[in-house]
């Protein structure tokens, strides 16, 4: 056996003392039923105890190093080595894949992300050892239940008092650690599977449909305040958009969905969260017709303010701006040319926005405030699906939260709030582009909206005020146009 490994074990922690014995003893090491690594010899394999003591080895990691280690040394091993090898490669692909790893409770409290992983990677069959150091049973039942509700997988919660008894007990129990944080301690022989790092720290996810005539404003805009990717699902256009996104999926900025669905929305933002979920520390869900900015800063530093356990997505306010008296579409940007918007304590008589069943609906003040609608920024791994387009369903134990901190539990703030973070809706554009859109078709709904009727019920409200914030990033925005 390898002089070196030898030396390494009779001088590691006590609990390693067996394995260095039963290198030099003839005969066969119990056979441990606990271990991950021997569900992959066979009974035959039991008359090579260096086969054993290697898979011992490997079961107490980090198994990459030990597994090169052994390997070297079977290859001096000379002849012998010929029939040890086979059962070793068996021993070394089973410890790639450990089978029972521990997961630290708090760390699945705050990326509970983590249980898709271990459902991916080891299936349903493979079990989950929680650790909760100095968690009460209560506590353990009121965190983690939501979290591992429903799970297929086989669970193992060990909650016991903080110490190091305890973590080497744990580290006992398990055959790797899933996690990010580094290993110490008893769990410093473990291998750690480690989750990917997410790719972008801030991306967008839309559905668009003939929006090729402001996509590149809109992309360049949110480049300039601190987005990094965009997910983007194209719901049957037949304009030029391909040609206007081609650069930026060639560079990797933009992830190009064909998403034919009617109505599409739902479905596409459901898409973003399994498939790139992971991808993105924050994904904001909106509209092409939306801006979304951080008043006098830059978004990554405003969301960071965020990074709470209980938080699963900021909700942020949209407000909604009009024609500013515009027929036509005019020829500056977007940003540029409507600068007119609805107050902040304006509300209209729309179904969707009366406060609570059963209340008048011929006054307005039971009607939520235009500027009350939000779109929401989710955290990875926190929500699990849309059901309406602004607001997702959360993971047990997550919710969402203004820029305030006050809970949001559905589509509209309990009141308007902009001063940290905000999304500019540029609803009806010109009359003569609120027309189009109208044609175009709803993209979480089915049915058509009525043409004048919708459009003049909302114009008077949304140019009542003057605003024109957003025009702090309109020079950087031309010079990343070239305009």
């Amino acid at each position: 056996m390898d002089a070196e490994l030898t030396l390494e074990l009779a001088l590691a922690a006590p609990r390693l003392a067996p394995l260095a014995e039963a290198l030099t003893r003839p005969q066969l090491p119990a056979r441990p039923a606990s271990a991950a690594q021997y569900a992959a010899l066979e009974d035959a394999d039991w008359e090579h105890p260096f086969a054993i003591v290697c898979g011992r080895l490997l079961a107490l990691g980090p198994w990459r190093d030990r597994a090169a280690r052994i390997l070297a040394a079977l290859d001096r091993l000379g002849p012998e080595a010929a029939e040890i090898a086979p059962i070793v490669t068996r021993l070394v692909a089973a410890a790639a894949d450990p089978a029972r790893p521990l997961v630290f409770a708090d760390e699945l409290c705050a990326d509970p992300s983590l249980l898709d992983l271990f459902a991916d990677r080891f299936g349903p069959d493979a079990e989950l050892v929680l650790y909760a150091p100095g968690w009460t049973p209560e506590q353990a039942v009121e965190r983690l239940g939501p979290l591992v509700d429903g799970s297929s997988a086989e669970i193992q919660a060990l909650v016991v008092p903080p110490g190091p008894e305890s973590d080497a007990a744990a580290a006992q129990l398990a055959t790797a650690v899933l996690g990010a944080r580094p290993l110490e301690g008893p769990f410093a022989a473990l291998p750690r599977i480690a989750p990917p790092e997410p790719a972008h720290f801030l991306s967008i996810c839309t559905i668009f449909k003939n929006e090729a005539r402001y996509l590149r404003e809109w992309i360049e805009f949110h480049r300039i305040v601190g987005v990094d990717h965009f997910y983007l699902y194209e719901n049957r256009s037949d304009d030029d958009f391909a040609s206007v996104l081609g650069p930026y999926v060639a560079e990797g900025i933009v992830t190009l969905h064909a998403w034919p669905l009617e109505p599409g929305q739902n479905p596409a933002y459901t898409h973003c969260l399994t498939e790139h979920g992971a991808e993105s520390e924050w994904i904001a869900f909106m509209d092409a017709d939306e801006f979304f900015y951080a008043p006098g800063g830059d978004l990554r530093a405003a969301l960071a303010e965020f990074d709470l356990p209980h938080v699963g997505g900021v909700a942020v306010n949209y407000v909604n701006y009009g024609t500013s008296g515009h027929r036509a579409r005019p020829d500056g940007l977007v940003i540029e040319s409507y600068v007119r918007r609805a107050g902040h304590e304006t509300a209209l008589d729309l179904p969707a926005g009366l406060k609570a069943p059963g209340l008048d609906p011929g006054d307005l003040r039971n009607y939520y405030p235009l500027n009350a609608r939000i779109s929401t920024v989710v955290r990875r791994g926190r929500a699990q699906r849309f059901e309406i387009p602004h607001h997702p369903v959360y993971r047990p134990g997550f919710h969402a939260v203004t820029e305030n901190h006050e809970r949001v539990d559905g589509p509209m703030a309990p009141r308007t709030s902009v001063s940290k973070l905000r999304m500019n809706h540029y609803w009806t554009k010109s009359e003569e582009e609120c027309r189009a859109k109208f044609e175009r078709g709803r993209s979480a709904q089915s049915g058509r909206r009525v043409w004048p009727d919708d459009f003049l019920h909302r114009d008077r409200a949304l140019n009542e005020v003057e605003d024109t914030g957003i025009h702090v990033w309109l020079e950087p925005l031309r010079l990343a146009l070239g305009a």
